[in-house]
């Protein structure tokens, strides 16, 4: 994280990496335009000269000697008539620049805004999947959504502070050239504001990283309550939890108005700071030194753009330090989130013909936790096969290896004899079919969550898979039939008709692999009975993994794998580990009344 003592030239140059990175020499396009703006605005201003003093006073010395020497070799009259044109002309310029400017750093704030958000979403999608179930679905929610939109908005004013910078700078040395006195007192002015700026500017980027992280805690409470709602209402747990979400609103709430506070400190302080030297050059000029206010009046002019300027750098500055918060938490968890990219193999995956092989295979999880310990199994090709065992012995876990959700600590698993780390994932996972036991649904048409938007497939290839599936009947029920929407998560169904639906995606792909992770635990038993039958009909045809509690499920398995603390306890067939004296799996058939 960035130290909050920062100064403002070490943040500046800190940033203009960052964001090059992101909008690259786009950037200096702007700086370009600006730098031709202001230009444009400090000649059309020194032309003044000529209208406020006499020509005697211009032939002699001081600016308007000056502006009188250009006009004479452009061979223009110094006269009102000749210099109001070139003041005009200076003006409009600056005015169409000013316009091409804005819509300059407009499209290029949608750019970077674009970039911001494709990166951090590529981040989270290519990340290797114990990285992501580490963190909560509201952290990656707000880092996508609320952190990018205030990352761009942090860049929007880092780009708007650009400009006041760089006219600030033109038009002192245009000062400088007039009068150095002058701008020596806007040297000293600068100093005084970039003081201030550095101590108000200090607590609002610590109050913006306290945003950052109270917003993601607020967005993931919001998720899990969205998604807890019928539980939280039925069990009148919802004002507890409520009360829970007000705190930590509270808590982003107080930090903006703390930021709020110190940015208003130091703009209330700024005017009174400008008239004070104002007031002081004032006095000096026409009392002390008796100067005549003609003169006076263009260099004042000067001196109050160049103010005007770094009150405009001022501004922009603190509130592009209100969002420190978020560009240090986008670029930390987007780097963090690359690191933990997935590693992909060469190999192409087509299809199963030989073997899954798990070979002396162990798996450790992050936290350090061993999940399984020496697992030897081979699964021959269009099998059919279940893993049974308590809660934590294993079962998903080892399911996962077998389709590269996650990489074995220790030994191999293969694939027709090629390890699966050197396989590309994407083809491989292309051939995998996999219903969890909570039903993956989309807030879409049926024919959306069956094809998964895909083009690829006909009308009859959808109404077979959800023959399949025995979903097709209550399908055709609805208003819509394969258009009806079906809500966020498949609200608008029952447990089996979700469920069912699930299936019937995934026999659509007719995939090398299917896994069943208590696919059928949310079925009334006829469903259930339908859906044993149209898996048996799969049976040959590919390879089915099948996860199982319900030991009824599973009767049709070709193999029955038991696993106990991670490891393989008993393999067999249904009936002749039903009937083994003593063994586990013969308990667990006593338990749950199935008969062998």
């Amino acid at each position: 994280m960035t130290p909050l003592s920062d100064g403002l030239p070490f943040l500046f140059v800190r940033y203009m990496r960052l964001f090059w990175g992101f909008a690259g020499a786009r950037i200096l396009v702007i700086v370009g335009l600006t730098l031709v703006m202001t230009y444009a605005e400090g000649i059309g201003i020194a032309f003044f000269f000529p209208l406020f003093e006499t020509n005697a006073q211009a032939a002699t010395s001081g600016p308007g000697a000056t502006i009188k020497s250009v006009l004479d070799a452009l061979h223009v009259p110094n006269t009102a008539a000749g210099v109001l044109p070139i003041i005009v002309a200076m003006f409009l310029a600056k005015g169409i620049l000013q316009y091409v400017t804005f819509r300059t750093q407009f499209s290029l704030l949608r750019h970077v805004t674009r970039k911001m958000r494709r990166r951090a979403l590529s981040a989270v999608s290519h990340a290797d999947y114990q990285h992501v179930a580490n963190a909560s679905a509201g952290f990656y929610t707000n880092l996508v959504i609320n952190e990018v939109n205030r990352a761009a908005a942090g860049f929007s004013y880092y780009v708007r502070s650009l400009s006041p910078l760089l006219s600030a700078s033109t038009l002192f040395l245009m000062v400088s050239f007039l009068d150095w006195r002058l701008s020596f007192v806007c040297v000293v002015m600068g100093a005084v504001m970039i003081a201030l700026t550095r101590v108000t500017g200090f607590m609002i980027r610590r109050q913006s990283l306290v945003v950052s992280r109270e917003s993601s805690s607020l967005t993931s409470l919001l998720i899990q309550m969205l998604h807890a709602f019928k539980y939280l209402r039925s069990t009148a747990a919802y004002d507890r939890y409520e009360d829970r979400v007000w705190r930590t609103s509270d808590r982003v709430l107080d930090a903006d108005f703390k930021a709020s506070i110190a940015n208003a400190l130091l703009v209330s302080l700024a005017q009174p700071v400008m008239v004070a030297f104002l007031g002081a050059i004032l006095y000096y000029r026409a009392v002390v030194q008796e100067q005549e206010l003609a003169s006076l009046f263009i260099v004042l002019l000067y001196f109050f753009r160049v103010m005007n300027e770094v009150f405009a750098l001022q501004s922009s500055w603190q509130t592009f330090c209100g969002y420190l918060g978020s560009l240090e938490t986008l670029r930390e968890s987007t780097e963090a989130t690359e690191l933990a990219a997935e590693q992909h193999g060469s190999e192409r995956f087509e299809k199963l013909d030989d073997a899954v092989v798990f070979d002396h295979v162990d798996f450790t999880y992050k936290t350090g936790r061993p999940v399984l310990e020496n697992i030897n199994l081979r699964i021959p090709a269009h099998t059919t096969v279940a893993f049974v065992g308590g809660s934590g012995a294993g079962k998903t876990t080892l399911v996962d290896l077998a389709t590269g959700t996650l990489r074995a600590t220790g030994g191999k698993v293969l694939l027709d004899g090629h390890d699966i780390a050197t396989l590309d994932l994407t083809t491989l996972r292309g051939r995998i079919g996999y219903v969890p036991q909570d039903a993956v649904l989309f807030d879409d048409t049926v024919a959306a969550n069956i094809s998964l938007w895909s083009d690829s497939y006909t009308q009859e290839q959808l109404r077979d898979a959800a023959q399949r599936a025995r979903c097709l009947e209550f399908i055709e029920r609805m208003p819509n039939g394969f258009d009806t929407q079906i809500g966020d998560r498949g609200v608008k169904l029952s447990g089996g008709q979700r469920q069912r639906l699930a299936i019937a995606r995934e026999l659509l792909r007719s995939p090398e692999i299917l896994v069943l992770d208590e696919a059928t635990s949310a079925l009334d038993s006829e469903s259930e009975v339908a859906i044993q039958q149209s898996i048996e009909q799969l049976k040959g045809q590919m390879t089915i993994l099948i996860i199982a509690h319900r030991l009824s499920t599973i009767r049709g398995a070709d193999r029955v794998y038991v696993l106990a603390d991670g490891k393989i306890v008993e393999d067999g067939g249904f009936d002749e580990l039903a009937a083994k004296p003593g063994g586990v799996f013969r308990r667990m058939c006593e338990l749950q009344d199935v008969a062998h």
